[in-house]
């Protein structure tokens, strides 16, 4: 089937076309169809609350969406989930499965869940999870949710792709709490202690609630601190009204538009990038001059900083008129 009749069905929430859709966005076999698809996508001019979700691993996040996306449903908000996972080191795939980490959210109509690899990609995300979102954007989706791999220390690119991040720790973490590392806790809109009914949540919550006076207000909005149960729906409420009045605050303040345009310029510049990447390096292969300084960095004859001043000056003004 062509992709625009399946685009046709994706824009009616047909879930065996999204799926295809994202296939298409996810391979690198037909640059020139993921183009036209994105381009599709773009046309529709709709504009999705993206809400993303990061966290030490083994914080319960799944379980979280699971619940929250739930409540969602039930105020009456169509939800889109994308979940980016470990690649599969067989077969580049994404190694857990959507179907078995959201048993209630999975059965319920108005929700799509889709399972992403990383495929290497460092930053929490994977390397089509931008696209995705635009798609989901395009199909009318009304809440995005993100869930990233989960917080190491580099793991923050999820702040440039979300309106609003929820950061997902638990009790017992010890005196250095991960989620408090390299800047972690600048990212943060909302935070969850999940798991709180464990010893030591109580101190956990004060803890991250007395970091938080440290960085003070982001923009007007005061980050909040909220426990959580999410095995047993403990929290939830709470969590769902956080995240809608997040929303509205963006939406009050003008907020929301501008940070929709901040993900339309990073998508952009992503995409010169990759394209600007891929010319360069079809040329040092195929030129008769871009091959040989490529010869000579790989001798030893010249080094690499060398290399790259002369394929700038040299060579990459040929390049770019092509």
């Amino acid at each position: 089937m062509p992709w625009k009749e399946y685009f046709e069905r994706f824009l009616q929430k047909d879930r065996l076309a999204t799926g295809r859709l994202i296939n298409i966005l996810e391979s690198d076999e037909d640059r020139g169809l993921k183009r036209e698809l994105m381009k599709a996508c773009a046309a529709q001019k709709r504009d999705a609350y993206v809400v993303g979700i990061t966290g030490v691993p083994g914080a319960g996040k799944s379980t979280l969406i699971d619940g929250l996306g739930c409540w969602l449903l039930d105020q009456g908000y169509t939800l889109g989930v994308i979940c980016v996972d470990p690649s599969s080191p067989f077969r580049g795939g994404a190694i857990l499965g959507d179907r078995v980490r959201f048993r209630n959210l999975n059965r319920r109509p108005g929700a799509f869940i889709r399972s992403m690899a990383t495929r290497g990609h460092l930053g929490g995300l994977g390397t089509a999870t931008r696209d995705v979102i635009q798609l989901l954007e395009a199909g009318g989706f009304d809440v995005i949710i993100v869930e990233t791999v989960g917080t190491g220390q580099t793991e923050v690119e999820i702040v440039s792709a979300a309106d609003t991040v929820i950061l997902v720790t638990v009790p017992g973490l010890g005196d250095q709490m991960q989620v408090v590392k390299a800047g972690i806790m600048e990212i943060g809109d909302i935070f969850v202690v999940n798991q709180s009914d464990r010893p030591g949540a109580e101190e956990t919550a004060s803890r991250l609630k007395n970091e938080l006076v440290m960085f003070g207000d982001r923009d007007g909005w005061t980050p909040v601190v909220i426990p959580t149960v999410a095995t047993k729906g403990e929290g939830i409420p709470f969590l769902g009204e956080a995240v809608i009045r997040r929303k509205e605050f963006l939406v009050q303040r003008g907020q929301k538009q501008e940070l929709h345009k901040r993900r339309k310029i990073e998508s952009w510049s992503r995409l010169l990038e990759e394209r600007f990447a891929e010319s360069l390096g079809k040329f040092l292969q195929t030129n008769a001059v871009g091959k040989e300084v490529r010869r000579k960095v790989e001798s030893g004859e010249i080094d690499i900083y060398e290399a790259s001043e002369r394929v700038w000056e040299d060579v990459l003004r040929d390049c770019c008129n092509q």
